[in-house]
């Protein structure tokens, strides 16, 4: 279980549903392309209970049981670092449990997974197109889309930093970024086995 109240590291990525862009803390950042690096790939659980607590699957993808907890519910997460243009110093760090999130990077993963494993020197790129609005339980919420691009070698930058407890961006999110994570966890409720790639018949690897 991994558990951190952080104030101000600047690589924690995020995309806020209700405005429709990626963030670093509370600033909006603009790109065209992704690179992501699959190596680095984490499933599991995560909510936000007093800061950010996350237990990730022992094997990514195999949808380890739902942790028991009392207060707000965990619910699926990911982790993964990218590299995006015009930010070129450093990786960021994609790490969350929204459900809008959690479904990019399952569509993001279907999309590039098999080809990558050809040749893991390779990494995918991808193209932030915007977001789609989906219908949830409770009211619609939007998600990035990001199809896949193709394959390249690591940007020279690429070089994942040594953290010796990463998560999701700020501990001290804004309340309005809360009320998000609220509703598309209510929306989570929309999306059993049949469109899960995560489920066990329909795993990439």
């Amino acid at each position: 279980m991994d558990i951190l109240n952080d104030e101000g590291n600047n690589f924690y990525l995020k995309f806020i549903s209700r405005e429709k862009v990626f963030k670093l803390g509370d600033d909006a950042i603009n790109f065209k392309y992704m690179q992501v690096d699959w190596n680095t790939m984490q499933t599991g659980w995560g909510r936000y209970e007093n800061g950010y607590e996350f237990q990730w699957d022992s094997v990514a993808g195999s949808k380890t049981p739902q942790p028991a907890a009392e207060g707000k519910q965990f619910t699926r997460a990911f982790s993964v670092w990218v590299m995006v243009d015009g930010i070129e110093d450093q990786p960021l760090l994609w790490q969350r449990n929204s459900v809008n999130e959690y479904q990019t990077f399952v569509q993001m993963l279907k999309d590039s997974y098999e080809q990558w494993t050809q040749d893991k020197n390779q990494l995918p790129y991808f193209e932030f197109t915007g977001s789609e609005e989906v219908q949830g339980k409770m009211q619609p919420f939007n998600r990035a889309t990001l199809p896949l691009r193709g394959f390249a070698d690591r940007k020279p930058a690429f070089i994942i930093p040594d953290i010796t407890a990463p998560v999701a961006e700020d501990a001290k999110e804004s309340a309005q970024v809360q009320e998000i994570n609220a509703a598309v966890d209510q929306a989570k409720e929309d999306f059993g086995s049949e469109t899960n790639p995560f489920a066990p018949n329909k795993l990439p690897f």
